[in-house]
C-alpha cells in the first residue's frame, strides 16, 4: 500500500513536472531587432516560430526626451511563422542624438493571451562616423579619426572639471556622462539639423548625459 502511495504521489510530480515544460515549447519563439539610418529612419523587426495563435501586434517604443511611449500596431498574417517590420519616419519622430531608445512588443493570442517580448535598448548613435571610446571614472568619450591623443586629452579635461561641468549642465551625480568630439563644427551641425535641433556651438542634454563638442577651432568649419 505505501509503495503504491509513493508511487502515485511520483507520478503526480512528475506530470507537474512535465506540464510546464510541454507548455513553454507550445509558446512562440521571438526576436527582435532594430536598426536605423541617423536622421532619416529608424526600423523595428519581430520575427516568431510556432506563431499560428498569435492574432495582433503592437510595438512600444519609448526615449526620456518624450514624455509618453509611442505605441503602433502593426498588421498580423496568420501563420506558423510571422515577419513583421515598421519603420519610423525620424523627421517625424525626432530623437535627441545619442539617447537611449527602449522598444518591446505585445503579441496577441486567438486565447486572448498577452505574450510580451522583453524590453531591448539601443543607443540612437550617428552611424556617419566610427567612434572610438575611452571611459573613465564615470565619463566615456567619444571620438573620430586615428588620434588617440585627443580621446586621451579630452578624457583628462573632463574628469578634471567633472564637478563644475555637472553644475553647469545641470547632469545629476549619478548619471554617467558621454562626451561626443565631431570632426568639425559643420559635421556636428549637420547631424543636429537632421535630428531638428539648432546649432549653437556646442549641444548638451543634460537629462540624457550627452554633450556633443568640436575639437576645432570654428573659424577653420
Amino acid at each position: 500500500m505505501k509503495r503504491a502511495i509513493f508511487l502515485f504521489l511520483l507520478a503526480i510530480c512528475f506530470t507537474g513536472l512535465v506540464s510546464p515544460l510541454r507548455a513553454q515549447a507550445d509558446e512562440p519563439l521571438v526576436a527582435a531587432t532594430a536598426d536605423y539610418d541617423f536622421g532619416q529612419e529608424m526600423r523595428f523587426y519581430l520575427t516568431a516560430e510556432n506563431a499560428a495563435d498569435i492574432r495582433s501586434a503592437t510595438l512600444f517604443f519609448r526615449a526620456q526626451e518624450f514624455p509618453n511611449a509611442f505605441s503602433v500596431n502593426v498588421p498580423v498574417t496568420a501563420g506558423d511563422s510571422l515577419a513583421l517590420t515598421h519603420a519610423v519616419d525620424l523627421a517625424q519622430v525626432r530623437f535627441a542624438p545619442f539617447t537611449a531608445v527602449t522598444y518591446w512588443w505585445v503579441l496577441a493570442t486567438a486565447q486572448g493571451d498577452d505574450i510580451r517580448v522583453p524590453e531591448l535598448t539601443f543607443v540612437y548613435e550617428d552611424d556617419q562616423f566610427a567612434w572610438r571610446e575611452l571611459n573613465q571614472s564615470g565619463v566615456t568619450v567619444h571620438w573620430t579619426g586615428d588620434d588617440p591623443a585627443l580621446g586621451q586629452l579630452a578624457l583628462d579635461i573632463v574628469t578634471e572639471s567633472l564637478p563644475r561641468l555637472r553644475t553647469l549642465v545641470a547632469v545629476p551625480d549619478d548619471l554617467l556622462l558621454r562626451l561626443y568630439i565631431y570632426p568639425s563644427a559643420a559635421d556636428l551641425r549637420a547631424a543636429l539639423r537632421l535630428t531638428g535641433r539648432d546649432w549653437v556651438g556646442a549641444h548638451a542634454h543634460p537629462e540624457l548625459g550627452v554633450i556633443l563638442v568640436t575639437a576645432v577651432n570654428p573659424r577653420t568649419a
